[in-house]
Parts: structure tokens; C-alpha cells; sequence
């Protein structure tokens, strides 16, 4: 049987891209079950440039709803999926028509493979691009302990078997202001029986001003990163037999703490002080004071934490 993907793209005001995120989807070598577009509130028409898609393609649905986060809009395309996959593109990326060819042929070939995600390329406003990833090495792209200490994932690259979604179900996307994919990716990637990665690049990653993750100033988007690992590592320790992983996220978030205090430290007082405060109110006292003090001793020079 051929595998089948369900592909899901949350929309929020963009118009001018998300043509081309459809298009790219319809266009697949390996033709997608359906397009589900959940439109999350846009005021600039984005909605109604899917809905002409729709007239003429009938894989495609917009769904709209009012803005509730872009956490929200992937979970309404995880409760009306159909697909035996759910293959995630965001609104301003786009994929190369290699895209599910790539991952139906990793999931057929090894039906214990429940998470996939693949090679990419960056491309930014000025022209400027990059050509995929050469290095870490495919073996490391399939191991969760390497991946829970990077961001190397890209949601654009992500797809997810049925079967681990319905494990994971009722907690998909958390409806954090930032970092609610990795959150979910991370705690996907510890219980998939197996995760395959797609060397070929069939991704590219739009680099543009107007996301959450690249206008947030830096204190708010460690803050967003403390909170997601949080999150994550209090999951698995719920779930049992994921100490590992949870201790890992734990350190992590231990040395995301001292990056924001060493930040806030170069910016005055008063933040330096928040920090201390949270940090003392999130870790064990002892090693809340080691991330504040070296944080703190890190702000005066250049130090490899920076």
C-alpha cells in the first residue's frame, strides 16, 4: 500500500508566500493524500488565496479559526488528518517536489520508522543561501540523544507516523508563545520506536523577517527555550523509563539559565536580578546559584557560553 501524508500548514498573514508553500505541496513527485491549511485569523486575505487553490484542487482545505497560535492551528490539522503521516510546512518554506517521495520511501522501508525529518536549505532576503547540511553525520541525525542538544530540526522537514501521534495524543503542540515545535518534537523524538532522516535535501527554509523566533528579543526567546525544555523534561519524567532524556533537557536548561544571565548581567541590574529570582524558583538551590554565578562571572569577558 502506498504510504499516504496528510500535510499540515498553519497560517497567519502570509500572503505573499503561501501560494508558493501550497504549490510546492501539490507539486510532489510522491502526491499528498490532502493539504490542510489551518488559517489562524489572518487579516490580509491569506485565506481567501487558499480557498482559490481549493476551487481548483480538491486535496486542499482551509480551515479557519480565530488566532489562536500557530500550536493550535498544527493541532487542528492533527485532529481532521487522515494520512497514515502528518508532514508539517510552514507557511513561508518551501519544498522541493522530493519532499514525500523521500520520507514514504524511508517509511516503507522500515515500518518501525515513526519520525522523519530531512536535509534543508537556508535561504535569506538579501539572495544569500546555503546548499544543506554536510555535517553532523546521518548517524547522529537519527540518534535522540544528539538531537535533544541541538536545533537541528526544522518543522518544515518534519513528519510524524500516525501511531506515534496517537501516543503522544492528548499532548501534541503546547500553545507556547515560542518553541512549542521543538517542545513536541522533542518529546516525539524519545518515544518514536525509530527516527529516519532524509540525507537528499528536499527542504528550504525561507530566512525572513516577521517570525516570533527571529524579531524576539534575545532574553525573551531564552526564556521561551527554558520554558519549552521545561515542559518537555516534566513530560517524560511523567511517562517513566525517559529519566535520561529528562536529565538531559535538565542540563540544557541549566546552561540556557546562565546564556540569559550572562545576557541580562551586560544589561543592567534590575534584569540580572529577574533572573536570579526565576532561575532560584525553577532549578535546586545549589545548582540555580552555579548557573547564576557563572553566568554572571561569564558577562564580563568573552566566554565560550556567548
Amino acid at each position: 500500500m502506498t504510504t499516504s501524508f496528510t500535510v499540515g500548514i498553519p497560517l497567519y498573514n502570509r500572503r505573499h508566500c503561501i501560494g508558493r508553500a501550497v504549490e510546492s505541496a501539490l507539486q510532489q513527485d510522491h502526491p499528498p493524500l490532502e493539504v490542510i491549511v489551518v488559517d489562524d485569523g489572518s487579516t490580509d486575505g491569506s485565506g481567501d488565496l487558499v480557498d482559490a487553490i481549493a476551487a481548483r484542487d480538491p486535496r486542499v482545505r482551509c480551515i479557519r479559526q480565530a488566532n489562536a497560535g500557530s500550536g493550535v492551528a498544527r493541532n487542528r490539522v492533527l485532529a481532521e488528518a487522515r494520512g497514515d503521516w502528518v508532514a508539517f510546512l510552514d507557511s513561508d518554506d518551501r519544498w522541493l517536489p522530493n519532499k514525500l517521495a523521500n520520507a514514504a520511501a524511508l517509511a516503507e522501508a522500515d515500518p518501525d520508522i515513526e519520525f522523519i525529518h530531512s536535509n534543508c536549505a537556508h535561504l535569506w532576503s538579501d539572495g544569500t543561501r546555503d546548499y544543506g547540511r554536510v555535517r553532523p553525520s546521518p548517524a547522529a541525525l537519527v540518534d535522540p540523544v544528539h538531537l535533544l542538544e541541538t536545533w537541528l530540526i526544522k518543522t518544515s522537514t518534519l513528519a510524524v507516523r500516525r501511531s506515534l501521534l496517537a501516543r503522544l495524543a492528548p499532548d501534541w503542540f503546547k500553545p507556547l508563545w515560542m518553541c512549542q515545535d521543538y517542545e513536541f518534537m522533542w518529546r516525539a523524538l524519545v518515544v518514536a520506536r525509530k527516527i529516519g532522516y532524509a540525507e537528499t535535501l528536499d527542504s528550504e527554509i525561507f530566512v525572513t523577517a516577521g517570525s516570533r523566533s527571529r524579531e524576539a528579543d534575545l532574553s525573551v526567546h531564552l526564556r521561551c527555550d527554558i520554558e519549552a525544555m521545561r515542559l518537555a523534561g516534566d513530560w517524560m519524567r511523567r511517562r517513566g523509563g525517559l529519566g535520561q532524556y529528562a536529565a538531559q533537557l535538565d542540563a540544557r536548561r541549566y546552561r540556557t539559565y546562565q546564556r540569559l544571565m550572562a545576557h541580562e548581567c551586560r544589561q543592567g541590574a534590575r534584569g540580572a536580578l529577574k533572573v536570579a529570582r526565576e532561575c532560584l524558583g525553577d532549578l535546586p538551590t545549589a545548582r540555580a546559584v552555579r548557573a547564576v554565578v557563572s553566568g554572571a562571572l561569564a558577562s564580563r569577558g568573552p566566554d565560550p557560553l556567548l
